[in-house]
């Protein structure tokens, strides 16, 4: 079996998301734990404690993994602790590291410019950091990740960028699936590009649709209810915590694999609820 794991939607140094403890930054000094970062670091360990014992053999990390400088006109840099994103990609490398070491193989997929920079810069630091698989151009990080594990027939489609739905979150993962296997057929796409599961971050819930031939998931985030969320929907978008685990089998365990186990591929979520609002009398 291959062992995967799906990050997504980290956003570190903003006020809302995770970054390491003890973390220090030029000029200041010790970054402390903010009430929102002691919620998220206590899910963070006790996830890096359910993963422990297993062998992880690839990481994936789905985009907008630090916040960017948040300086939109709503914004104004007072959403994040430090608008500096070489300082957030540090800290970001320090926070994943336990993972990097851990798993065999390690890529990166860019998010929104206005988190990850410009053409993916912050990441790309990242990835070269945590020492991220390399692509054809040289670079780090890809925009869009077609991955064909290790000895396994399952073709996987990564990407961040995903619309978010009004009502129904299952549209999104539909379309993506339609459209998939639309331009498969209408543009006779190799096999490499008729994918068996679908990844998506952006939209900072974890959802799951399942097809007779294909997975399609969206990933939670790392990042807790911010006031863009509560003012866009205060119950419509409240973030899922957590990661992705999918594991695919390989070429030469299905001889061995039971009658009932027809499908290569098993998603595992590993959620952490968000925290309460408290009530005041």
């Amino acid at each position: 079996m291959k062992w995967i794991l799906f990050l997504s939607d980290l956003h570190v140094f903003s006020k809302f998301a995770i970054f390491p403890p003890n973390f220090k930054i030029p000029d200041y000094g010790e970054v402390p734990h903010g009430v929102n970062q002691k919620i998220l670091w206590k899910y963070w360990t006790d996830m890096l404690d359910r993963l422990k014992d297993l062998k992880l053999d690839y990481l994936i990390l789905v985009g907008d993994l630090v916040e960017g400088r948040n300086n939109a006109r709503d914004q104004l840099c007072t959403e994040v602790i430090s608008p500096d994103p070489f300082i957030q990609g540090r800290a970001a490398v320090e926070l994943l590291k336990p993972l990097a070491e851990k798993a065999q193989r390690k890529y990166v997929v860019r998010g929104n410019v206005y988190h990850d920079q410009v053409g993916g810069a912050a990441v790309e630091y990242i990835g070269e950091m945590i020492g991220a698989e390399r692509f054809d151009d040289g670079t780090y990080s890809t925009w869009w990740l077609i991955l064909n594990p290790e000895n396994t027939d399952v073709i996987i489609d990564v990407c961040h960028f995903t619309s978010v739905p009004l009502v129904y979150r299952g549209t999104p993962l539909e379309r993506e699936g339609f459209f998939e296997a639309l331009a498969a057929n209408k543009f006779d796409l190799p096999d490499t590009h008729k994918p068996d599961l679908i990844v998506r971050g952006h939209v900072h819930y974890f959802e799951h649709i399942e097809h007779s031939t294909m997975h399609i998931i969206t990933l939670p985030c790392w990042q807790l209810q911010t006031p863009y969320q509560i003012r866009k929907g205060r119950g419509r978008m409240i973030p899922d915590i957590g990661a992705v685990l999918v594991q695919v089998m390989e070429k030469d365990e299905k001889e061995k694999r039971s009658p009932l186990e027809q499908d290569p591929i098993r998603v595992y979520k590993i959620l952490y609820k968000h925290p309460k609002i408290g009530v005041k009398r």
